[in-house]
């Protein structure tokens, strides 16, 4: 409950001179689409559901609207999920309330309120991930749930990618991740032209559109993309979803392994692809790494269950010492991304 008085709090009117945020051209559209109506707005060919979600939204006539419903669907959305995934996999309301929070302190609720769409269509994405991989829904019901959150924002689509590649040999697929990696950091400028020759899908054109500017940004020095510690902290994420993916392999029995290898398999994947935009675009490469941040809140059902392990009674005390001291890492990324960019970029003495 402690969370609804800050969804509230409208960041575009304590916005620092000089900072941007997506909302402000939100805003902009939202007025055209009420002068102009829905043909006013050219947009979105990409991301269809992402211009009716703005144009209906306006049909309000009240743009704190924009932000204030973006926060109420993302923080149900994944607060809903992980309680549901909680009763599930049957663990223990301490448990549960402990997923719940670390859920709640890591949710960006800067970015949800300041970029609107992507947090939203990743927040969609993992609840059908979950739905798909630890609550065995109805494939045709998944499917259906991974369309609407491309069509939301097509950055989805690489997530979606990464869920199918989950299901062949992990070490193949990464040995070729890497080597795609190290092709595209080599000839990174050229791959816009070359998948725009290969297809002119509106979702494929919007996402290169979308990597473009990222591009730009980041060789520009543009806003606090290029930060050192944004970068490092991205990339120390990344590493941190990755060491505890590997540690639950080498730890987890065989059936408990089978029961979450999709899952394990799919996060070990997105730290590698993430890593590799980070190098390259830390923006977009910080989107991916929600759902490694959102993922952990089900490590914590897992590492809860002893007897998921192949481990004596001391063995899994100290496995689960060493996995304390790696949340070092997530309380770092939580005191920046949560709380040093909110005091650089927004003036507090609105408040008071």
């Amino acid at each position: 409950m402690f969370i609804l008085p800050v969804i509230f709090i409208d960041l575009v009117q304590v916005l620092n001179p000089g900072v941007y945020i997506d909302t402000i051209r939100m805003y902009d559209e939202m007025h055209t689409f009420r002068i102009l109506g829905w043909e006013g707005i050219d947009d979105y060919k990409e991301a269809p559901l992402s211009k009716l979600y703005l144009y209906i939204i306006s049909l309000a006539d009240v743009n704190q609207l924009l932000p204030i419903i973006t926060c109420f669907l993302v923080y149900f959305i994944l607060l809903y999920i992980v309680n549901k995934i909680g009763n599930v996999l049957e663990v223990n309301n301490k448990i549960k309330c402990l997923a719940i929070l670390y859920m709640v302190l890591s949710i960006r609720y800067i970015t949800i309120t300041t970029n609107i769409r992507c947090p939203l269509a990743l927040a969609m994405f993992f609840c059908i991930l979950m739905y798909d991989l630890l609550d065995n829904k109805n494939k045709i019901f998944c499917i259906i749930g991974y369309i609407i959150s491309i069509l939301m924002h097509p950055l989805v689509l690489v997530l979606v990618l990464i869920r199918i590649l989950s299901k062949f040999s992990l070490k193949y697929t990464i040995a070729l991740i890497i080597i795609l990696g190290s092709v595209c950091i080599s000839y990174w400028n050229e791959i816009p032209n070359i998948m725009l020759n290969f297809s002119n899908v509106d979702i494929i054109a919007g996402l290169v559109a979308k990597q473009q500017g990222y591009t730009d940004r980041a060789e520009t020095g543009a806003g606090e993309i290029i930060s050192i510690y944004w970068r490092i902290l991205l990339g120390m994420f990344d590493i941190l979803g990755g060491i505890l993916s590997i540690l639950l392999i080498k730890y987890l029995n065989t059936v408990a392994y089978q029961k979450y290898k999709a899952l394990i398999n799919s996060i070990i994947l997105i730290s590698i692809i993430d890593f590799f935009l980070v190098v390259l675009t830390p923006e977009s490469g910080g989107r991916l790494g929600y759902i490694i941040l959102y993922t952990i809140s089900i490590y914590i059902y897992i590492i809860s269950k002893k007897e998921y392990f192949r481990l004596s009674k001391i063995g899994y005390e100290n496995f689960k010492i060493i996995i304390r001291g790696l949340f070092i890492i997530w309380l770092i990324y939580f005191l920046y991304f949560n709380m040093f960019l909110l005091a650089k970029n927004f003036i507090f003495n609105y408040f008071i």
